[in-house]
């Protein structure tokens, strides 16, 4: 299943149930960016935060997950792939440009 361009979604979970694979944005925004910026926090409302994507894979349980159309600012990429793989068990990963999925 493919999430598109959207923050958490009751719908995505009630209709994602036992999915081989899930394509899912994801934004991680440092807290105090937002803090002292408005036009950062209208933003990160639209999408995906951390916590919220947590909620959907615990409640979907997807074989897989996949995060793409990443937003990161202020966090270092190389050490948000090291905290995806430990806190979804080796479930999730972020997307990379020419990434080939294998189903």
């Amino acid at each position: 299943m493919l999430s598109g361009d959207t923050t958490l979604s009751k719908n995505l979970i009630h209709h994602g149930k036992e999915l081989d694979l899930l394509i899912h944005e994801l934004a991680v925004i440092k807290p105090k960016l937002i803090e002292h910026n408005h036009k950062l926090k209208k933003i990160s409302d639209y999408h995906t935060s951390f916590q919220q994507a947590k909620k959907v894979i615990d409640s979907i349980q997807p074989e897989r997950t996949i995060f793409n159309h990443l937003l990161i600012i202020g966090a270092e990429p190389q050490k948000l792939r090291q905290e995806i793989q430990s806190f979804f068990n080796g479930r999730a990963e972020l997307a990379y440009d020419l990434m080939i999925v294998k189903l």
